[in-house]
């Protein structure tokens, strides 16, 4: 999942506000402990130090010379001090550490001279600093190691390492919230779907438990309701189709001096409701899911246009290579079905394009006719069920108002993209069906 993407999730969104939140936190713990509490027991460090070196040097002016190689050797010893009688220059040492800048200031406080740090060529490992004191000057070393203490690598360190330990433990809570909230979207995706379902896991914290419980018991009672639907429209069918048979019956066995234009009117009308009858049977059962299998979408829509050719409808297809996919081949079949039937009753004998081609993430089929188009202030209302741009009934002039409600409803079921437009080459209507390769991420 690109960075964008996962911003965007519930999971994401939530990981990113924990781990900034605890982020300028530590930006302000770390402000306040520097200003308030580092940088004084630096500056207190420093100053304890001058005073050790202060005191040092009046000892060893005030000692016999005698006891002074003793006093140096404690010194060492005790305090990591070294001293003895300046004899040469050595260069100045420059440094920009609060510390020794501290100390510096401190020294010079207590003797009210200039004092500058020093430090040999031939060793990294010792500061010098001399103090000019009873006509002599001393000169003292202090290990450079002091200064050793790494306070800024130390704040970034404790910054980065509480932030990932913070973001790795929200990370692993927040996704144990997200994860059922993930579940429960992906299921709505199958919602009152009869095939290929499960039923979300009842798990987690009791909230999400109860909202999991809340949404299977919804989803069955949708699907029983759709069951109850298909079953209700399965009966009118029946029931409706039987008088109808008897009637259409009845009008083939008059005698034939009785026939006229009348009969031939009623045989019609059975007709066109024998045929509303079946569209009203396929949109209601057009929710219901098939079975997902690997389709060669090219070799389908080949066979489909071949039924056309035998029907004596031009049907030119432009398949390119690779148009493989994981979908329901019935769906498509329906879905491409109902198009093309349109294309075909709006083309007026002419040719209908039709076009598959494939990229990195989806199966595109195009399908142009050269009939006068949908407007675009209608195209969304082209979907609702019996919606039709000519207002009579006639079927001369269109059909029922069911073939794009049913396309609609297939590829919502299935995850498709449909868009009407215009054709550019031929002026019709163009409809563009997207079939998503995966919609894993």
């Amino acid at each position: 999942m690109s960075p964008a993407k996962y911003t965007q999730t519930l999971f994401g969104r939530t990981g990113l506000t924990i781990t900034l939140a605890f982020l300028v936190f530590s930006l302000f713990a770390v402000l306040v402990n520097v200003t308030l509490i580092l940088r004084p027991i630096e500056r207190q460090a420093a100053d304890d130090l001058a005073a050790l070196i202060e005191l040092s040097t009046k000892t060893w002016v005030e000692l016999p010379p005698a006891t002074r190689t003793d006093f140096e050797r404690e010194m060492r010893k005790s305090h990591q001090l070294r001293i003895y009688e300046a004899k040469n220059k050595i260069a100045e040492y420059e440094d920009d550490k609060a510390y020794l800048a501290a100390l510096v200031d401190s020294l010079e406080n207590r003797i009210g001279k200039p004092v500058a740090l020093r430090k040999t060529d031939f060793s990294d490992d010792w500061l010098w600093v001399d103090i000019p004191i009873a006509s002599r000057v001393l000169r003292i070393g202090f290990e450079a190691e002091r200064m050793e203490v790494q306070i800024p690598l130390a704040l970034v360190l404790i910054v980065v390492m509480g932030t990932l330990i913070v973001t790795l433990v929200s990370l692993v809570l927040v996704r144990r919230i997200t994860k059922p909230l993930a579940r429960l979207a992906e299921a709505t995706t199958t919602l009152g779907q009869a095939q290929d379902h499960v039923q979300v896991p009842e798990e987690g914290p009791s909230e999400l438990a109860e909202l999991a419980r809340g949404f299977n018991r919804m989803d069955t009672q949708v699907r029983e309701l759709l069951a109850n639907r298909t079953t209700l429209l399965a009966g009118v069918s029946h029931d409706l189709r039987t008088p109808i048979a008897r009637i259409r019956l009845a009008v083939e066995l008059l005698p034939s001096e009785q026939k006229s234009e009348l009969e031939q009117g009623i045989l019609d009308d059975l007709e066109e409701m024998d045929n509303l009858i079946g569209q009203a049977m396929e949109f209601a059962r057009s929710l219901g899911s098939s079975k997902v299998t690997t389709v060669d979408v090219g070799a389908l829509l080949l066979e489909i246009v071949g039924g056309y050719a035998r029907g004596g409808h031009a049907v030119r297809l432009a398949a390119t290579p690779g148009c493989v996919g994981k979908l329901s081949s019935n769906a498509l079949r329906r879905v491409t079905t109902n198009l093309l039937d349109n294309a075909v009753r709006y083309s007026h004998e002419q040719p209908v394009e039709l076009s598959c081609e494939s990229d990195a993430r989806s199966i595109i089929i195009r399908i142009a006719d050269r009939g006068p188009g949908i407007p675009e202030a209608f195209r969304r209302v082209a979907f609702d069920p019996f919606w039709r741009m000519e207002s009579s009934r006639n079927l001369d002039t269109g059909g029922s108002g069911l073939g794009l409600a049913v396309v609609k409803q297939l590829c919502d079921a299935n995850g498709w993209e449909i868009e009407l437009g215009e054709s550019v080459s031929y002026g019709g209507l163009e409809v563009t069906l997207r079939l998503p390769l995966s919609t894993e991420e």
